[in-house]
């Protein structure tokens, strides 16, 4: 479903599947497939400047070094260091079937983003 720029706030991702059919073009989207995906301007015209897969599988648990994984994989996105406006933010797309449901599998993954500090440069000038 596409949401309208004015119904959303700037975090948010106008059209989920516009991004990732975007994505599917280049990155076959496999069971088990976990993507970083960079967008500009994912409120309004939502282009995808650099996608990078994780060398992991979501079908398996997350690691203890998931969130350095992260940290990472987000640093060598080419992510500009301008803050304001902020026009950039990383998407985590995860294959696999079933029900969107948050399990344990996801809420471990969300807490490997919260250690990772993956939005940095993303969200403010501190580097």
């Amino acid at each position: 479903m596409e949401l309208h720029a004015d119904e959303i706030s700037a975090d948010e991702i106008r059209d989920p599947g516009a991004l990732l059919a975007e994505v599917a073009v280049d990155h076959p989207l496999r069971e088990g497939l976990i993507l970083l995906v960079l967008v500009e301007n994912g409120a309004t015209e939502m282009a995808v400047r650099h996608v990078e897969a994780l060398s992991v599988d979501c079908r398996e648990p997350p690691r203890d070094g998931s969130s350095k994984l992260l940290r990472a994989a987000t640093r060598r996105m080419p992510i500009p260091d301008d803050a304001f406006p902020i026009r950039f933010q990383v998407v985590t797309v995860i294959v696999r079937p079933g029900l969107t449901v948050m399990g344990s599998s996801e809420l471990n993954r969300i807490l490997a983003w919260r250690h990772s500090n993956h939005l940095r440069r993303a969200t403010t000038a501190a580097g």
